[in-house]
């Protein structure tokens, strides 16, 4: 499940909250703890889901043994009722409010979430072990092994910080097809992976490199490293940054200038 969180302005903090706690749903059904007075219930029963079938998860519990959690640079979310400032494609409505809805690390400049602080919440509400079952960026290798680093940094820290965190896994190994379009177009467009499909052979990247450093040392040196990912330089604002927004990571000063 991806454990991005959605902030907003203080118009739409009602849908951010809302959605913010639907992330945890998949979980919390299969651990049994959708009840009466769960968070999600009355969405539950609005959807139609019946009372027997949410008591079923409740009496049959089948929590699992590790929980694979994903995180994306695009997977935190803004909502922001200043439509005049986004692209019609970016806008869209709830019945209440009009809003747009897009990448919070293109318009908050403060920064979003750190990833280590979204690894603690998952630990804290489940106590289960941890894999991160996709680690992946559009772009240049560069950019793929300045994310993996990142990630697998955040990962190191919250493992010496208690959490049990099983594996990094760099998604797709061997690159995807469509992946920008969430395969909801055939336009045949590739991204590699830690490997290149060259002529239906895998040739290794300079990623495939960095992985296998990583798992055998646990360190890798590499020019690219030393530079920012586009996530940390200033051109990612591509939106105006509210004067302020909806976010308990805002309000406790816990935003840094990097997403992970």
């Amino acid at each position: 499940e991806d454990i991005g969180k959605v902030h907003s302005t203080q118009t739409l903090a009602y849908q951010a909250d809302f959605e913010n706690e639907r992330r945890w749903l998949t979980f919390d059904l299969l651990c049994g703890r959708v009840d009466e007075n769960h968070p999600m219930s009355r969405f539950l029963r609005w959807l139609g889901v019946e009372e027997v079938e949410l008591r079923e998860f409740r009496e049959h519990p089948c929590p699992p043994q590790i929980l694979g959690i994903d995180y994306y640079l695009t997977s935190e979310r803004f909502l922001d009722d200043r439509i005049q400032h986004y692209p019609p494609h970016a806008v869209g409505t709830n019945s209440q409010d009009t809003y747009a809805d897009v990448e919070a690390v293109r318009v908050c400049a403060e920064g979003v979430c750190s990833l280590p602080d979204l690894l603690k919440e998952v630990w804290d509400r489940y106590h289960s072990p941890i894999a991160l079952t996709e680690v992946s960026l559009g772009g240049d290798t560069s950019e793929h092994m300045r994310w993996f680093l990142e990630v697998w940094d955040a990962a190191l820290q919250v493992r010496r910080e208690g959490v049990d965190l099983r594996a990094v896994t760099a998604w797709a190994l061997l690159g995807a097809y469509d992946w920008d379009s969430l395969v909801s177009r055939d336009s045949g467009h590739y991204e590699p992976g830690a490997f290149r499909l060259q002529d239906g052979i895998p040739q290794p990247t300079a990623l495939a490199e960095m992985l296998r450093d990583l798992g055998r040392q646990g360190h890798h040196r590499h020019d690219a490293l030393h530079a920012p990912g586009w996530w940390k330089r200033h051109e990612r604002l591509i939106y105006p940054s509210p004067d302020s927004f909806n976010s308990p990571e805002h309000l406790k000063a816990t935003l840094t200038a990097s997403p992970g």
